[in-house]
């Protein structure tokens, strides 16, 4: 998948006024789903210890919240800097760059499996629940993708706001979520719940944030208000995907 991304850039580079190319740059992007790649190893990384994992989930969930601050600001100045072609290459360089990084875990996971005092674990059937759960996190995926494509046309249209603010709106929801994330630990016990009234809480926050943002636009309220929203559910869908990695990597 990693490289049917980077093949997808590299037709994109190669024919920047074809439509096809345009469509498997799309294909592309879609299929490099890596927070599965990076759960798979961060599970053989930590090896059954179950605090240590969730642990590791927080850190993934940070570091994917610093990617997508990355997302919005870093590919709009290639693009205005270099062009097309270099925003392209930028694009097919970060695959390659995932799957270095990934050879040493991959190799690790496989010494582990190969120590002679390994004990080899019975083979665990699927359960109904670890399908509810993976449909909860495609839920997840899917309102992000929704946010990804509402909210821009909302503070386009709704409130005025040029495209470059609207790039530095989702920066800011990010490091707001990232913020969160690392403060969580932190928070008094009353607000720290175990599975599942934290999942229910985070799903909460997600419906609320939904209406609410709704509620602006009709009123209508000022933009600030509608961004602080905005904020809310980045911070929601972001430690709800924690919680649900969490439970379906055991």
């Amino acid at each position: 998948l990693i490289f049917a991304s980077c093949a997808g850039f590299l037709a994109a580079f190669y024919f920047p006024t074809s439509l096809w190319a345009l469509y498997a740059l799309a294909a592309g992007g879609g299929l490099a789903f890596t927070r599965g790649c990076v759960s798979l190893h961060t599970q053989a990384l930590c090896n059954g210890d179950v605090d240590l994992l969730g642990a590791v989930s927080r850190q993934c969930g940070m570091a994917r919240t610093c990617s997508d601050v990355f997302g919005f600001v870093v590919p709009p100045v290639i693009y205005e800097s270099v062009g097309w072609g270099g925003f392209a290459m930028f694009g097919a360089s970060q695959p390659l760059l995932y799957c270095i990084l990934a050879i040493p875990l991959h190799c690790r996971a496989r010494a582990k499996e190969a120590a002679p005092d390994a004990m080899d674990k019975p083979e665990v059937a699927s359960r109904w629940i670890d399908w509810a759960l993976a449909g909860a996190f495609v839920s997840t995926e899917l309102q992000w993708y929704l946010l990804n494509a509402a909210v821009p046309a909302a503070l386009a249209h709704g409130y005025s706001f040029p495209a470059s603010h609207i790039g530095v709106v989702f920066a800011l929801g990010c490091l707001v979520s990232f913020a969160y994330l690392f403060a969580l630990p932190y928070f008094p016990r009353v607000l720290k719940k175990h599975r599942p009234l934290n999942l229910l809480i985070t799903y909460f926050g997600m419906t609320a944030s939904w209406l609410l943002m709704a509620f602006c636009l009709a009123v209508p309220l000022p933009a600030p208000a509608f961004t602080v929203f905005v904020f809310l559910f980045l911070a929601m869908a972001t430690a709800s995907q924690v919680v649900l990695l969490e439970c379906i990597m055991g």
